[in-house]
């Protein structure tokens, strides 16, 4: 009996994981560009255009389901009231924001991964697509940047993502705030580079229409 609460949460997480796994799916495989992907870097199963595409929707599935989770939130918000006023953060923005910070990641991985970043460029571009839409494009981009200006940049810049990560919940600069959020992107970070893997080594096949 004590094991029947366990097993209900497992169920409804493996529920909504698979209705936004199928989701974001259903839009990948509408997308001409996912056709226009394969064309230029191969469609053979064991292509790594396959390999990628078939991630996507588990990658971005699994990243969705903690950035929209009020847990996520709550964690985020402790963090920046230590810097102040606690901030009056909203869910369905804290969710989008932190899922083109995943993007943005997942971007840098794959461009080392492969070390063709033409590749990276346009699998990310798909996930964007399928996962957030057209106007979440310009974000990732310059997540990309901030997350390159932290990791290479000088002294001055090593607060570049947790700077921007601010700005885009709260509308005002806080280096304060963004040294608080500096460990959660590094835990959300470790986050999604394990959710990439295991979506790459455990991906669920779609069936594409052409």
């Amino acid at each position: 009996m004590s094991k029947a609460p366990t097993m209900s949460i497992q169920n409804a997480f493996l529920e909504q994981f698979e209705k936004t796994r199928l989701d974001i799916e259903g839009r990948l495989l509408r997308l001409p560009e996912s056709f226009r992907f394969l064309e230029r870097f191969g469609d053979w199963p064991e292509d790594e255009a396959q390999r990628y595409l078939h991630a996507i929707p588990t990658f971005t599935a699994l990243v969705r389901i903690l950035v929209y989770s009020h847990r996520t939130v709550d964690a985020l918000g402790e963090r920046m009231a230590r810097a102040g006023a606690p901030p009056d953060l909203n869910p369905a923005t804290v969710g989008k924001v932190l899922m083109c910070f995943a993007l943005a990641g997942f971007y840098r991985r794959t461009a080392k991964r492969t070390g063709d970043v033409q590749f990276a460029q346009e699998v990310t571009r798909i996930a964007c697509l399928s996962a957030l839409s057209p106007e979440s494009l310009e974000r990732v981009d310059w997540a990309v940047q901030a997350l390159a200006r932290g990791r290479h940049g000088g002294s001055q810049d090593w607060l570049a993502p947790a700077l921007l990560l601010v700005v885009w919940l709260t509308g005002m600069e806080s280096p304060a705030r963004a040294r608080r959020v500096m460990a959660f992107l590094d835990q959300f970070s470790g986050f999604v580079e394990a959710a990439g893997d295991a979506a790459l080594e455990n991906r669920i096949h779609m069936q594409f229409p052409w």
